[in-house]
């Protein structure tokens, strides 16, 4: 299961383990203790969405950030929304990805 996760941080541009925030790094361990336990539920998922999209938004709230960190934290943010919507509403969620193809031209 290790690999899993580790590939997973690959597939997403992050090498290190120790590229992760804190934050990060804590939801990583329950994510990872929940994938030894048991099976991992819609639930499970959507906690850890919630969860990751609260210390986005937490850290945007910091004054002290520079212009790419608040670029990066932005980005993130709209995943985070994006895949809550996609878990939560999926009518939503058509909406929202059509809407992000009209506006990128495809």
């Amino acid at each position: 299961m290790l690999d899993y996760l580790d590939n997973l941080l690959k597939s997403r541009g992050i090498k290190d383990y120790d590229d992760l925030s804190s934050d990060e790094k804590a939801e990583y361990f329950k994510m990872l203790e929940i994938a030894e336990s048991a099976t991992i539920t819609l639930e499970d998922v959507k906690t850890h969405i919630k969860a990751m999209k609260d210390a986005v938004e937490f850290a945007l709230a910091n004054e002290k950030i520079t212009k790419n960190e608040d670029l990066f934290l932005k980005a993130r943010l709209k995943n985070y929304l994006f895949f809550e919507n996609v878990l939560n509403k999926p009518e939503r969620a058509r909406h929202m990805l059509a809407q992000y193809g009209r506006n990128k031209g495809v």
